[in-house]
């Protein structure tokens, strides 16, 4: 049997249940939306790295009304603490997330 590893060149995408997962080269990555959805959060990936510039990377959600529970904000892979981003930074995209 041959495997034929060019289709992970292509992006991917993956339903389990009700959990959709985005992955690019066998990796989570997305570039359009959240890499990984499901009823109680999202979360932004790219090149396998919690990744989000406009907003939060990690969003999770009260069941079932879809409330903004906790919002995590990652660059990079890396972890931004909220002190870390001006005010005005902060509001402006958890008012996008909550509406």
């Amino acid at each position: 049997m041959i495997l034929d590893l060019t289709q992970f060149e292509k992006p991917q995408v993956y339903k389990i249940d009700d959990i959709e997962i985005h992955t690019l080269k066998g990796v989570l990555h997305r570039v359009d939306g959240p890499a990984v959805m499901a009823p109680t959060h999202q979360e932004w990936y790219t090149n396998g790295k919690l990744h989000r510039e406009d907003g939060p990377a990690r969003v999770f959600h009260k069941a079932p009304d879809g409330n903004v529970r906790i919002c995590e904000w990652w660059v990079d892979g890396k972890y931004i603490l909220q002190g870390q981003l001006d005010q005005e930074t902060f509001n402006k995209h958890l008012h996008k997330v909550e509406k």
